[in-house]
């Protein structure tokens, strides 16, 4: 008998598909389907009480992978690259076999 943890499994293949939500992206250099929010991310941001430097902003992202399909899970301060551009792990978070990261990237 199937659980639901086991429908969770099997549904992921919808979401992490080239057709429906996902694109395929560099991660550490290998090539992974993952889906990326910028939209969630704003919204954080508006509820966040973080302070601007003159010059800087951040640019912040939060991607969606699935956990059998990166290598190491990230740390917390860990550098990260993401189709070539340099980001640090904010926050890593697990959801039913998803790892969600939150990225950020200083720019000015």
């Amino acid at each position: 008998m199937s659980g639901f943890k086991d429908f969770v499994q099997s549904d992921l293949s919808t979401f992490f598909n080239s057709s429906e939500f996902a694109t395929s992206h560099a991660i550490n250099g290998k090539e992974i389907l993952c889906v990326i929010d910028e939209s969630l991310i704003h919204e954080r941001r508006l509820q966040s009480r973080a302070e601007a430097v003159d010059g800087v902003f951040s640019k912040e992202i939060i991607l969606y992978v699935k956990t059998v399909d990166i290598e190491c899970e990230p740390l917390r301060g860990e550098e990260f690259r993401l189709d070539g551009s340099l980001f640090f792990v904010e926050e890593v978070g697990h959801i039913g076999g998803v790892l969600e990261i939150t990225l950020v990237a200083n720019e000015s």
